[in-house]
């Protein structure tokens, strides 16, 4: 976001100090327009990405760390009086659904939570390029009204000060990958980190 500040305070020196804007000055807002547009297709690809190995971590949790405990103490739950090895086909039948259930439910939840940064993100980009198109208008038009000048300004300063800590973001869908306990809740913990972030 640095690039697009320093942009704008030149647009904003600028104005001050004069009237009408040399054509370089809108040559170089359609390029940022170009640019921001670029980043953002680059920032979903970033965070597709990363979901997509995150979706490849909860069934590798799955496959090694849960299935395994999840037998162990199944067999250690088992009553001594039923023979183990005889009912074996019928208790993999009773565990199968529960195992995919929980792995169903934590890929459905990172999903949701794909979704909304996604869409988060898209709704950001809308409003930087609604407010990069008035600069812009302004800008090409060479007017110097006080109050749509500082309007403008306004929606951008807003705008660049609008960002998502990806690493946290990632350190907490890590954590929900691997945390035991109630999926439900985990899920529910998960939702309200990830709106916490994006609220931030």
């Amino acid at each position: 976001m640095k690039p697009f500040k320093l942009f704008f305070l030149f647009i904003i020196l600028t104005f001050f100090s004069c009237v009408r804007l040399p054509v370089q000055t809108i040559t170089l807002t359609e390029t940022l327009i170009e640019e921001s547009s670029r980043m953002h297709e680059l920032n979903l690809l970033l965070i597709n990405k990363m979901f997509e190995e995150k979706r490849e971590r909860i069934d590798d949790f799955i496959t090694l760390k849960y299935i395994p405990e999840y037998l162990e103490n199944f067999q250690d739950n088992v009553p001594e009086e039923i023979d183990y090895e005889e009912e074996f086909m019928v208790m993999v039948q009773s565990i199968i659904p529960v195992i995919t259930e929980r792995r169903n439910m934590m890929q459905s939840a990172l999903e949701t939570q794909r979704i909304k940064i996604i869409t988060k993100l898209n709704n950001d980009y809308k409003e930087f390029e609604n407010a990069s198109s008035k600069l812009k208008s302004l800008i090409e038009s060479g007017v110097n009204v006080n109050q749509q000048r500082i309007a403008a300004f306004e929606d951008i300063k807003n705008l660049t000060n609008n960002k998502i800590d990806l690493n946290q973001l990632e350190n907490e869908i890590d954590k929900f990958i691997v945390k035991g306990g109630e999926i439900s809740n985990n899920i529910n913990e998960l939702d309200s980190t990830i709106n916490s972030i994006l609220n931030n």
